[in-house]
């Protein structure tokens, strides 16, 4: 148990010294590479760009779309990965509240698994729609960022199932006599 504690609060501090400045830092700097039109190669990759037809409202719906709508998925999964971390820390091991927030985490993961192709796609629309007909593109992708993506959902999955078991066993061993 004493172990549990300690590796909680040795994630949370890493958490809060390392992931969120990266996470701010990246947010920064791809808000400001939107504005100054420079699309991300992952979009760009195959698309041909006229980059005089990225108008200033194709760049904030890709703000959008690239930074703002991931940038909430991120922040829920943080703060769930969090209130675990602080239940962890409490001694709560298998209690509701633990399984309450990993369910929560599962369900970011699985909305950022369905939103990584969708935004590819999008991107891809709204980058081109300025272009001449003829030159607009309807990119439909699937790479290994998406695959490790449903592998990490596949896992928060499984440790839910395994903390509602775990959840279920307390239960029945609190109930024994």
């Amino acid at each position: 148990m004493i172990n549990i504690k300690r590796y909680a609060l040795f994630l949370k501090i890493i958490l809060i010294l390392g992931c969120i400045p990266t996470f701010v830092h990246g947010f920064f700097k791809m808000t400001i590479n939107w504005i100054n039109g420079l699309v991300p190669k992952n979009v760009a990759a195959g698309l041909e760009i006229f980059y005089q037809s990225i108008t200033p409202t194709v760049k904030a719906l890709c703000i959008f779309i690239d930074v703002v709508i991931p940038s909430i998925i991120l922040i829920f999964g943080f703060i769930y990965f969090v209130k675990i971390l602080d239940l962890f820390k409490k001694g709560e091991i298998f209690s509701k509240p633990v399984f309450l927030c990993f369910k929560r985490l599962a369900r970011v993961a699985f909305i950022w698994v369905i939103y990584s192709p969708i935004s590819f796609i999008l991107l891809g629309l709204i980058v081109t729609i300025n272009n001449p007909k003829g030159s607009r593109y309807l990119a439909i992708g699937f790479n290994t960022q998406d695959i490790l993506n449903i592998i990490v959902f596949g896992f928060f999955s499984i440790i839910t199932s395994i903390m509602y078991e775990g959840l279920v066993l307390k239960k029945q061993s609190d109930l024994t006599v």
